[in-house]
């Protein structure tokens, strides 16, 4: 953020160090809190707020500052981790929607077949006529 601020023709000083790591760290700080995915709107408005109050009172530099560190911070990450998929899914010849062979259906049939050899008596054939109607919307007499 010392860099964006510099960048952006505030004079450089270990002050303006300073202060940019205090507005990083707590407008951080405020966007983790406020349990928003990324701290959107949170994390901003504090940066920009505490911009202004500690930096300069102008919301162009405010702005540009916020927009510019959150697009280093938040969304260049999001972009890298997007590309890294891409590229990970495509050196990967598999397709991870396929059945891998793994034996889960083989598990799941065996289940199916157990309950299916359960002898049935009136109170399971209730059951099952409750939860058929409960799952369709009818009602049971």
């Amino acid at each position: 953020m010392y860099f964006v601020f510099t960048g952006l023709g505030v004079a450089p000083g270990f002050d303006l160090f300073i202060k940019a790591m205090f507005i990083l760290a707590v407008s951080s700080l405020v966007g983790s809190v406020s349990g928003l995915p990324g701290g959107l709107g949170t994390a901003d408005g504090s940066m920009l707020g505490l911009t202004r109050l500690l930096v300069s009172t102008s919301a162009t530099l405010g702005g540009a500052a916020t927009l510019l560190i959150r697009f280093c911070t938040l969304w260049f990450g999001l972009g890298l981790g997007v590309i890294a998929l891409l590229i990970f899914r495509s050196t990967q010849h598999t397709n991870p929607f396929i059945d891998r062979g793994d034996g889960w259906e083989e598990q799941k049939g065996q289940k199916q077949e157990t309950d299916s050899t359960l002898p049935v008596d009136g109170r399971q054939s209730d059951l099952r006529l409750a939860s058929t109607s409960a799952s369709t919307g009818e009602k049971a007499v």
